[in-house]
């Protein structure tokens, strides 16, 4: 009974095996290329609508892919008066189903119904990400707190401040991270700043953490502990109160990572 029991686990191992190596054979990639209607090859940033449509921010225009075509608008922002944009670096829809498109040049935000780009913010747009009913811009020029509306080009826009421009600490803030509704965590290029919000009362982390260090990407995995990457001095890890802080940096170990310049960190579902 024993031999067979092994025989079937034996037989229904090798099966899956077979069964494994089939699926992966058969994996296909359709290709999306200029020859298909892209206009640039070097796409930046890749985002899918409510509706189904697939937005494909490149190095010159926006592309928006519905499975068959793409359409190209690459004139949205030819009114900036920074010049045109060549570096397409987020796209994101909020809550309203906005779309808005974060550029070298500009922050913009689409109008379906027109089917246009409006523009909200002339700056170098590094990262967004949403805080509820509220935008979060970071941006060479500071950071932005936009209050979203359901109605088209009616969000409002203010710039995050201190009480004298000269005490703000940071004036590029490269990446952001949400903590918990109401707060986030700021990567600047001269560490890392928590700032919280109550009611309409914004407090910022008076002492800043990992000074010196350009983070210019942030994650928190199932464990709470948060990673952020640096485009110099490698990856840091650490607690959520910053007492435990690990660098890890370039070598040749399994414990390393190939170079100190990391410009993306993501968490999948295996942690």
């Amino acid at each position: 009974m024993i031999q067979k029991t092994i025989k079937y686990f034996l037989f229904a191992g090798t099966c899956f095996l077979v069964f494994h190596a089939r699926v992966a054979a058969e994996i296909m990639f359709r290709h999306v290329t200029i020859e298909d209607g892209l206009s640039n090859s070097s796409v930046l940033s890749i985002a899918q609508d409510s509706k189904g449509f697939i937005w494909l921010g490149t190095r010159d225009g926006l592309n928006r892919y519905d499975g068959s075509r793409v359409k190209i608008y690459r004139d949205f922002y030819k009114n900036n008066p920074k010049g045109p944009n060549v570096k397409i670096n987020q796209i994101l829809e909020d809550g309203f189903h906005n779309l808005w498109i974060a550029t070298n040049n500009g922050l913009y935000q689409y109008d379906p119904t027109a089917d246009k780009f409006y523009p909200i913010l002339y700056a170098y747009i590094n990262a967004m990400i949403l805080d509820q009913r509220k935008l979060w811009v970071g941006t060479t020029q500071g950071l932005y707190l936009i209050e979203l509306n359901q109605k088209q080009n009616r969000s409002r826009v203010y710039r995050i401040t201190a009480r004298a421009p000269s005490k703000m600490p940071f004036t590029n803030a490269l990446s952001l991270l949400n903590t918990k509704p109401g707060e986030i965590l700021i990567g600047t290029d001269d560490g890392v700043f928590l700032l919280s919000q109550n009611k309409r009362v914004l407090t910022l982390s008076a002492k800043k953490r990992l000074p010196g260090a350009s983070i210019i990407s942030m994650v928190r995995d199932r464990t709470q502990r948060y990673w952020m990457a640096t485009d110099k001095l490698g990856v840091f890890t650490t607690d959520g109160a910053f007492t435990n802080i690990v660098r890890i940096t370039e070598g040749n170990t399994p414990t390393q990572i190939l170079s100190n310049n990391v410009r993306k960190l993501f968490i999948d579902d295996s942690g």
